[in-house]
């Protein structure tokens, strides 16, 4: 069963979560190819704006602190480039308008209940957490970027509280 799906910005590949174990890589040309990548544990998929990187979040559930993980696939050659550590529960991940910084949303979901969320701020260049920003109780597992790249947004959804986060990402 699916679980997540992306296009990259051309237009001509589709990234798949499928069944939390594979990311199907589906060419979308006139013949149809498909490519899967063993990644266990994939929650969601976020494709750079140039189509270059691809961050996969791991470990989406009861993780515990510093249990889950991004994968990152090369866009055009489809290899796993990449492991970044540091997680807990990720669960979305979203770029910068110009692709130099990715947002990860952390739930902080533990066996023991949902605690206080975070974002992570990476730098794309070298793949490191560059920042975090804590988020508060239950945040949700859905990001965006404004267009300007000036504010994170985060659904605020994993306790029903139907909030919408607004992070600063210039500050």
């Amino acid at each position: 069963v699916p679980r997540d799906v992306v296009l990259n910005p051309a237009g001509t590949k589709a990234y798949v979560i499928d069944d939390n174990v594979n990311v199907r890589v589906v060419s979308l040309t006139a013949t149809p190819t498909a490519t899967s990548i063993p990644i266990s544990g994939a929650q969601m998929v976020a494709v750079s704006p140039s189509g270059g990187l691809v961050y996969v979040t791991n470990g989406g559930s009861f993780t515990g602190p510093g249990g889950g993980t991004i994968t990152v696939i090369n866009g055009t050659t489809n290899a796993v480039t990449a492991t970044i550590g540091g997680m807990t529960s990720p669960q979305d991940a979203v770029f910068s308008p110009d692709g130099t910084r990715a947002y990860v949303v952390n739930a902080n979901i533990s066996s023991s209940g949902v605690g206080n969320g975070f974002l992570s701020v990476i730098n794309t260049a070298n793949n490191t957490i560059v920042a975090t920003a804590g988020l508060g109780p239950a945040p949700g597992a859905d990001d965006a970027v404004s267009k300007d790249g000036r504010f994170v947004y985060v659904g605020g959804d994993l306790a029903s509280t139907n909030t919408l986060l607004v992070v600063n990402s210039t500050t």
